[in-house]
């Protein structure tokens, strides 16, 4: 993440700690995080002046680690315009919001899915942030994945799993998915192909720009909630391929 004095380089951090490092790694103390809303906005947006620590050990001044797990977004999905030339537009004459990043593994802008009638959905701008569920149990992934089950990895089959479930009309499952006892509909059918960018983000932009952006993010399986989870907290999900608790499993 050249350019700016105060970042510090993927590699560094993951030198250091093997790990994601809270505001403290970078000169916001722990104790400036836990103060007003004010002073934290201030702090991840770099206008309180960071000064360099010195280093103690393969820690370093590290005060906080923070585990982030996201949950059914990918890396493209979220951060993947970084990479875009920033000329590129959508088919529907929408600009990608591209960066021109070339030290971000994100999109080309070129990327596409077929449909279900053969058609490509190509990239384009998602300007809704709240877009009701797409199906991702254990078969929709691997279908997602690999839609002709070849055992050849596409990821070319998105659109189609997607538009599957939404021909079923009532019976589908983002139609029937509840958030909290509410359910808003089924997203459009092109729905997968939908990227964000900094103006749709601002926050998780203002992060990646001061902080370190990890670009090679993966599920640890290609699956439901659960099982990775289970992944994060007991380093294995026990064979479980369903979207339900297990119990009795030891964490790490």
């Amino acid at each position: 993440m050249a350019g700016r004095i105060h970042r510090v380089s993927r590699r560094n951090v993951l030198q250091g700690m093997s790990g994601l490092v809270g505001a403290a790694a970078l000169g916001c103390s722990g104790s400036e995080a836990q103060q007003q809303d004010q002073n934290l906005i201030a702090c991840f947006s770099g206008k309180k002046k960071k000064h360099a620590l010195a280093p103690r050990g393969a820690f370093g001044n590290v005060q906080n680690i923070v585990i982030l797990m996201m949950e059914n977004r990918s890396f493209d999905h979220a951060f993947g315009a970084l990479s875009i030339d920033p000329d590129r537009f959508d088919d529907h004459d929408n600009h990608l919001g591209g960066e021109g990043r070339k030290d971000v593994n994100g999109l080309t802008g070129d990327e596409q899915n077929l449909d279900l009638s053969g058609k490509p959905v190509r990239i384009f701008r998602q300007n809704k942030t709240q877009l009701g569920d797409l199906a991702h149990e254990w078969d929709n992934c691997h279908r997602q994945y690999d839609w002709e089950g070849s055992g050849v990895p596409k990821n070319d089959g998105f659109v189609r799993e997607h538009e599957s479930d939404v021909v079923k009309g009532d019976k589908s499952y983002c139609a029937t998915y509840k958030y909290f006892d509410k359910n808003i509909g089924c997203p459009p059918p092109e729905t997968p192909m939908g990227i964000f960018t900094r103006n749709e983000l601002p926050v998780s932009y203002a992060l990646a720009d001061q902080y370190t952006l990890c670009d090679n993010w993966y599920a640890s399986v290609l699956g439901p909630t659960w099982p990775n989870r289970f992944y994060l907290h007991a380093g294995q999900c026990r064979g479980q391929k369903a979207n339900k608790p297990e119990l009795g499993m030891k964490s790490i």
